[in-house]
């Protein structure tokens, strides 16, 4: 076996063992990708939590939801972000304290700041509020690092709800 062919089924092996949720990885493994879930979506939220007695956290955040499917702007990558905690509050970039089930962060130039979207299957309508992630590329804001980190990486379909 030449050394370019080897190099070539190392790196492949190497990104199925380091990227097992991506594309990449489904494509070489020959296997379909799976449609989400909700709560592959939108994990439960913990049936305890400790709460300090800033009003962010002490309430739950009211759930929008729509039959509407919107307009469909294709599949992005999704993953779950927590960067505020009860702690330290931190504001997105639009200038608001983020809130689970309703922010996520875009690119603005692909989704510009105020859109609404719905990912997936899911009924619940997100806001984008904020950035740090670039192309199409969707970031959910969860109320705990584990939570968020549960997300994982995924492939899903979003919609503009207009």
């Amino acid at each position: 076996m030449k050394k370019s062919a080897i190099k070539i089924l190392a790196l492949s092996l190497t990104a199925l063992t380091v990227f097992p949720n991506t594309a990449f990885a489904a494509k070489q493994n020959g296997s379909a990708s799976k449609q989400a879930t909700l709560e592959e979506i939108v994990p439960p939220a913990p049936t305890t939590v400790n709460t300090s007695s800033n009003e962010i956290y002490s309430k739950e955040t009211p759930v929008t939801t729509t039959s509407q499917t919107g307009k469909y702007l294709g599949k992005f990558i999704t993953t779950g972000y927590c960067d505020s905690t009860p702690d330290k509050l931190k504001k997105t970039a639009s200038g608001v304290y983020p809130k689970k089930n309703h922010t996520v962060s875009a690119d603005w130039s692909v989704l510009p700041n105020g859109s609404k979207i719905r990912i997936g299957n899911s009924d619940i309508v997100y806001t984008v509020e904020d950035t740090g992630v670039y192309g199409n590329w969707v970031d959910i804001f969860y109320d705990t690092p584990e939570i968020a980190h549960s997300h994982g990486e995924q492939y899903l379909d979003i919609y503009l709800v207009e």
